[in-house]
């Protein structure tokens, strides 16, 4: 394994560019790593990690040449007894008031103090977002709730309102910033404020969102002072949520934001509506014109002279008889006869007339009859001059046309209206030319849960813009009980894990393909600024954990901690006899971990593979570099 070159100074920004301590640009490419120092995904739920997880996490970044990571926000409590999370409360006789008193959770932030050194041990950055817009993990609205009993997760927006605007609830907040950058870590010995580490404090996760608007100027610029009165060394990265735009002052060169940032995934439905523009709106509604007048030409030409003019008959064919009318219910005049006999005189024609019986007609009556048979005989010419007449082959056509050249029309634009919440590329392309135009540098904060071919252009457009950075969501570290942490997210998709695998339980489809490319794009932002990147290496040493035949099925099973970058595993196993160890052989090659945390990652019949109590077993990791050293052997049992 190359060996790690530790963080050392500061990241600073000059205008839109990130540049590190030698004076090298910084760009990166790389993953949220959510469950860096606590999980909601253990055996029970919410848990806390543990340093070989911690470890797994940032030690894939560093294989990745991810050399950033963002973390999740900092946990707040849902009620006054709540001890879990990264904020607890130290008066519960006051939760829900504005005397309300809160601590750190000494456990949480220790494991906290811990990632940090690790991550400077392997040359990886954080970048920390402070609180969250949402309630995952506790977030702004139970934050203001802790100082009113009247606000909370039941009204999120009027709750994330007064988070921003309330001066209580804000100088609470602004108390809690305090705490965690003045905090001395328990490790370095250093106060998050002067941690090389820490890139980037993020005022907080999609702020905004539950008020669909972007935070406060005023709260934004408040925030961002403070962070900067106590940690000046270290960068500020605006929380809002993007989708919403951002204040001019807080895109004034002289606010003390250094980075905007975005997220890209689906937009909302009310988001979509506004981008339609009237242009569109005007081809939309053109197009559902012409397509209605399309039918009802059709309409016309099926219904009114199919059924009242060409009298179809029941079974709706068309036939030449079926094309005139039906005789005269009071002359008998009919003129199908006419059809097919030679043409007469108007007086032959009116002998065919069948016996009138009726009373003597007078004479206005018996000349209104006349006009109305003439009126048929009108119409008959009519329809069939029309229907032999090149004319009529014109109105299909035609008719036809407007048909499919309307619907093309609303099909051209509702796709395009369709296919823009997930235009990931020309979104990122308009914010990065935003914070350009600000003088501000950009990161994409979140990106993914979308077909592979979007996050693909996505990414190039990343590698061919001047932002400094990339982080898909999310990586999810080998657990330690065996297996890997797996999460699932909206739409159906799952969380990654390195170096990637095929589906199954836990792992979505697209992981190998999402894991190569953030991993080719990370190495080629990387190089591009003369990073000196990690070649490819041999997996690191596995941990064997259990090894037992089950007394009813007689069964083998087999589990060990995974190791970075293995792609699979080898086991072997040798008979503990008086003679010795005997000689090891393999068992099973090719087997794979991706399963979830805890699971059984090997099981056989304990005779198919020449395994018994008493024998040992241990694990060898392998990738397309090498193998790793053997696991310490396990006895079965």
């Amino acid at each position: 394994m190359s060996t790690p070159t530790p963080v050392t100074g500061f990241v600073v920004r000059r205008g839109t560019t990130l540049y590190e301590p030698s004076g090298a640009v910084l760009r990166f490419a790389s993953f949220n790593t959510p469950g860096l120092t606590v999980t909601e995904d253990g055996p029970g739920g919410w848990a806390r990690t543990t340093a070989s997880e911690r470890l797994d996490l940032l030690e894939t970044v560093r294989r990745l040449n991810g050399r950033v990571v963002r973390t999740y926000t900092l946990s707040i409590p849902a009620a006054a007894n709540d001890t879990t999370r990264h904020v607890v409360v130290s008066s519960p006789a006051a939760y829900g008031s504005s005397a309300v008193a809160f601590t750190l959770n000494e456990p949480l932030f220790v494991d906290f103090d811990n990632a940090i050194s690790t991550a400077s041990a392997r040359g990886v950055r954080l970048i920390v977002p402070l609180i969250d817009a949402w309630e995952w993990w506790g977030g702004a609205a139970s934050f203001a709730a802790m100082y009113n009993s009247k606000l909370g997760r039941a009204d999120a927006a009027a709750a994330s309102a007064a988070f921003f605007s309330d001066p209580t609830i804000v100088a609470g907040f602004k108390a809690l910033v305090t705490a965690v950058l003045s905090r001395n870590n328990t490790v370095t010995g250093r106060r998050y404020a002067d941690e090389p580490a820490i890139l980037a404090w993020e005022t907080g996760n999609e702020l905004g969102a539950a008020n669909s608007a972007p935070p406060p100027a005023a709260w934004t610029l408040q925030i961002a002072n403070h962070i900067k009165s106590l940690a000046p060394k270290q960068l500020v990265m605006d929380g809002s949520f993007g989708i919403y735009g951002w204040p001019a002052e807080v895109l004034d060169q002289a606010s003390p934001i250094d980075i905007l940032s975005n997220h890209y995934y689906g937009l909302p439905s009310s988001l979509v509506l506004k981008s339609i523009t009237p242009a569109q709106y005007a081809v939309v509604a053109m197009g559902i014109v012409g397509i209605v007048v399309g039918l009802v030409l059709v309409a016309l030409a099926l219904t009114t002279c199919g059924r009242r003019i060409l009298r179809l008959p029941p079974d709706g064919k068309l036939s030449s008889s079926a094309l005139l009318p039906s005789p005269s219910p009071t002359t008998g005049l009919d003129l199908r006869t006419l059809e097919a006999s030679p043409p007469r005189s108007q007086a032959a024609a009116i002998e065919l007339r069948a016996p009138d019986t009726s009373p003597p007609r007078a004479s206005g009556e018996s000349a209104a009859e006349d006009a109305s048979q003439a009126v048929v005989a009108k119409r008959y010419t009519t329809v069939s001059a029309w229907l032999s007449a090149p004319r009529a082959l014109a109105f299909t056509v035609g008719t036809l046309a407007l048909l499919a050249a309307s619907a093309a029309a609303v099909g051209i634009v509702v796709a395009r209206i369709g296919g823009s919440p997930m235009d990931y590329a020309g979104r990122f392309a308009a914010d990065v030319a935003t914070a350009t135009a600000s003088g501000k540098a950009f990161i994409a904060g979140e990106f993914g849960l979308a077909r592979t071919s979007v996050l693909q252009a996505f990414m190039d457009a990343f590698v061919a813009s001047t932002a400094s950075g990339a982080l898909c969501w999310s990586l999810r570290p080998h657990a330690s009980n065996g297996g890997f942490y797996t999460h699932v997210e909206s739409g159906g998709y799952y969380s990654y894990h390195y170096p990637g695998f095929p589906a199954a339980e836990g792992f979505g489809a697209d992981e190998q393909q999402v894991v190569s490319m953030v991993a080719q794009v990370a190495n080629t932002v990387a190089s591009a600024v003369g990073f000196a990147t990690v070649g490819k290496l041999a997996p690191e040493t596995p941990v064997a954990l259990t090894a037992a035949i089950s007394t009813t099925t007689a069964t083998l099973s087999v589990s060990w901690r995974g190791s970075v970058g293995a792609a699979s595993y080898t086991l072997y196993s040798f008979s503990v006899a008086a003679s010795g160890n005997g000689t090891a052989r393999a068992i099973a090659s090719g087997v794979l971990d991706n399963k979830p945390a805890g699971a059984t990652l090997f099981s056989a019949q304990a005779s198919a593979v020449g395994v018994a109590v008493g024998h040992g077993v241990y694990v060898v990791a392998v990738n397309d570099a090498g193998t790793s050293d053997p696991s310490n052997v396990i006895t079965v049992k």
